[in-house]
């Protein structure tokens, strides 16, 4: 099989999130190559997907969020989201993009909705699950990805 990126969010080979999204809601797809049923389903269950960043320039090649520079936020598309939709949950898939949403656009948004952190989907957010564990405790002998599975699964509902 061979793997490819996608020009999606989350679209990159490396990325888990959308495998971890298809286990979790429990989907009849493989990603990426069922890419349209999968964006067929977000939009039949009104799932929106966004990013708060417009533009950034990388201060070395790297996925980390740390390496973002020059950020340029995404405010007026986030703020037409809540505008035309009556938003519940917004997951978040780092610590570092809850505290920026919380940073640049929380007092832009009137309506009450739920929050919820993910493990990042990254190779790199199996590296420190501490806090994770402290909302969801790990089982014995379950593997970094294992739980980070379950903790999908369990945030996802």
């Amino acid at each position: 099989m061979k793997s490819f990126d996608i020009e999606f969010f989350y679209g990159s080979n490396k990325n888990e999130f959308w495998k971890l999204f298809i286990l979790a809601k429990q989907l009849d797809y493989k990603f990426p190559y069922d890419f349209n049923p999968l964006k067929s389903w977000l939009n039949h269950n009104h799932w929106i997907v966004s990013d708060i960043v417009l533009e950034t320039k990388r201060k070395n090649e790297t996925a980390l969020d740390k390496d973002l520079g020059n950020i340029k936020w995404n405010i007026k598309i986030i703020q037409s989201i809540f505008e035309k939709n009556q938003i519940e949950k917004i997951y978040f898939t780092s610590k570092w993009v809850l505290d920026k949403f919380n940073i640049y656009f929380q007092e832009l948004i009137p309506q009450k909705y739920e929050t919820i952190q993910l493990i990042s989907p990254s190779n790199n957010g199996l590296r420190n699950l501490r806090w994770a564990n402290t909302q969801l405790p790990r089982l014995k002998n379950e593997t970094s990805k294992d739980y980070r599975i379950r903790f999908y699964e369990l945030a996802l509902k």
